[in-house]
């Protein structure tokens, strides 16, 4: 069944339930009723949705770094800053 469908389907239900509440003057009822429904249907999805989270963690100290890696960019440094210390030391 679709999404859709369903939802057509429980709204109808609603529909219904919402007239006859209001038929027979009981509209708080229904109202703490569904108070109480929606809560513990929040609670039960916070459960799943944290313990679905601890699942999917990752290293978080592991960090992707597009492009040539780190022991590349150093030796370029390293490249460099010899040049300038061995022009530097020439010159005294």
């Amino acid at each position: 069944m679709s999404y859709k469908a369903k939802y057509n389907k429980g709204f109808g239900y609603a529909k219904k339930v919402i007239n006859l509440a209001l038929e027979i003057d009981c509209e708080d009822e229904l109202n703490e009723f569904l108070q109480h429904w929606v809560r513990d249907k929040e609670k039960k999805n916070k459960k799943v949705f944290n313990k679905e989270n601890l699942l999917n963690i990752n290293n978080s100290y592991k960090i992707h770094i597009k492009g040539a890696p780190k022991k590349h960019m150093k030796s370029a440094v390293e490249d460099i800053t010899s040049k300038y210390i061995n022009k530097k030391g020439k010159g005294r």
